[in-house]
């Protein structure tokens, strides 16, 4: 579970930069995954952070927070 989290956060706050089709589609559907708030199924987003003891909504507010700052120093 750690490793599709760990994964799935890189992939979003890699520099957008030079990126391929394929990248950016991968990159798009880790920042849909995070933002999602399904619990259906058992690798969402919100069960991985529970089950790792991470409060999700504070995760990805400093995701957020980290790709904001990034986009200041451009």
């Amino acid at each position: 579970m750690l490793a599709v989290l760990s994964d799935a956060i890189e992939l979003v706050l890699r520099d957008g930069g030079a990126v391929n089709a394929r990248k950016a589609i991968l990159i798009r559907r880790a920042a849909e995954w995070i933002s999602s708030n399904d619990r259906g199924w058992a690798f969402s987003f919100v069960n991985i952070c529970e089950a790792l003891g991470i409060e999700p909504e504070r995760l990805r507010k400093g995701i957020a927070r980290f790709v904001q700052q990034r986009a200041g120093t451009r």
